[in-house]
């Protein structure tokens, strides 16, 4: 595999590759990674509204839609990750997508769009998981007993997240720690 693409693992577009740019801060969700949070997600995943913020290669989205997503918006600031999301969304005529260049606060606090799944994944650099968190919870863009996937950096610790949230799952691969977690209604 080149350096600047991942696999879809699984569903329709099983094997296809999704390119990337080379870019600070753009680390795609590793393939265990996004096989064990998959394999969380399958009771749930067919038909849903997702949404992948800091969407960079575009792996957890694109993942989504092959496994039977409804429906997934993907934003990032990147002009590169944003082409190049579009073009791999042309390569595999993936339909309902939604792809936007703007800020994850941007969309956050304008979108009228709720949502079953959210991606927040930024560049470990940024610190703002939990800033995301509440925003979204603020927006009111979860529907009842929604899903958040997050992933940061082993050596952080596990995210402050709304109240009415609750992690479910928490792993750690390699650097990175990744948690499901469910808004609860």
């Amino acid at each position: 595999m080149l350096k600047n693409q991942v696999k879809i693992m699984a569903g329709k577009w099983r094997g296809r590759n999704i390119k990337f740019p080379t870019s600070d801060g753009l680390r795609p969700t590793a393939n265990r990674t996004r096989e064990t949070l998959f394999n969380w997600l399958a009771p749930v995943i067919n038909h849903i509204n997702c949404l992948e913020l800091f969407a960079g290669s575009g792996s957890l989205g694109f993942e989504s839609l092959s496994r039977g997503a409804g429906h997934v918006v993907m934003i990032d600031t990147s002009t590169e990750a944003v082409q190049q999301l579009k073009e791999t969304a042309k390569t595999l005529n993936a339909e309902n997508l939604t792809i936007h260049q703007m800020t994850a606060e941007q969309y956050i606090q304008t979108s009228k769009e709720k949502f079953d799944l959210v991606f927040i994944d930024p560049p470990f650099s940024s610190n703002l998981v939990e800033p995301i968190c509440h925003l979204l919870d603020k927006q009111d863009l979860l529907n009842p007993n929604a899903y958040i996937y997050i992933e940061t950096q082993k050596k952080l610790s596990p995210p402050t997240v709304p109240a009415s949230w609750q992690i479910l799952k928490a792993k750690i691969a390699g650097q990175v720690a990744y948690y499901l977690i469910k808004k609860n209604t």
